[in-house]
């Protein structure tokens, strides 16, 4: 069974029973950029994170169960594009927003100057990449947890991945390469090669 949620929309994501989306409406006959949520077992329709017309934009929503995060961009002085690598020059501030779909409130998490971009939730944490790399924020002590770089993301096996942690005022690193909960590394910028 194949049900029509919304058209004019982009980048779903499914948690639970909630489908989120970034959707562009009309206000007063000014595009305003929003996150839409569909309750799969009510089939409720609402907005949970909605911009300012021609002001905000809202792409790639996340999440997990009655939560969700999204991205939003205001516009600075000089152009805004997302794509870091384009050359072209970064404009306004960056914004992490949380929306607690039972209680329907909504909140700001994450603000800084320059590029932010594809959030995502589970439980407590949010993670996202910027221009310097991947940073993980936990909402149950408001902290950043780590932030680090590979000069690799992609590539065939064996892949060699140099690592670098950029967390300011970290001393002590813990690194588990494979995912078997044991440390792999304590250097702040480990060599890992996957086989």
């Amino acid at each position: 069974d194949i049900a029509e949620i919304s058209q004019y929309s982009t980048e779903p994501d499914i948690g639970s029973d909630h489908i989120v989306w970034m959707d562009v409406r009309y206000v007063d006959e000014e595009p305003s950029d929003g996150v839409y949520a569909y309750n799969v077992e009510t089939r409720e329709l609402k907005p949970v994170i909605i911009g300012q017309p021609s002001i905000e934009c809202s792409p790639n929503p996340a999440v997990s169960g009655n939560r969700v995060v999204a991205e939003y961009h205001q516009w600075g002085d000089g152009p805004f594009y997302a794509d870091s690598g384009s050359g072209l020059e970064l404009g306004g501030n960056e914004r992490i927003y949380l929306h607690d779909l039972v209680h329907e409130k909504t909140v700001r998490v994450i603000e800084k100057n320059g590029w932010i971009t594809h959030p995502s939730i589970s439980g407590d944490l949010i993670v996202w990449t910027d221009s310097d790399g991947i940073y993980l924020f936990n909402l149950g002590n408001k902290t950043v947890l780590s932030a680090f770089t590979a000069d690799v993301t992609e590539g065939h096996f064996p892949l060699e991945v140099q690592f670098g942690a950029i967390f300011p005022g970290a001393d002590v690193w813990a690194w588990d390469f494979n995912g078997d909960g044991v440390t792999d590394s304590n250097e702040r910028m480990p060599v890992y090669t996957y086989n």
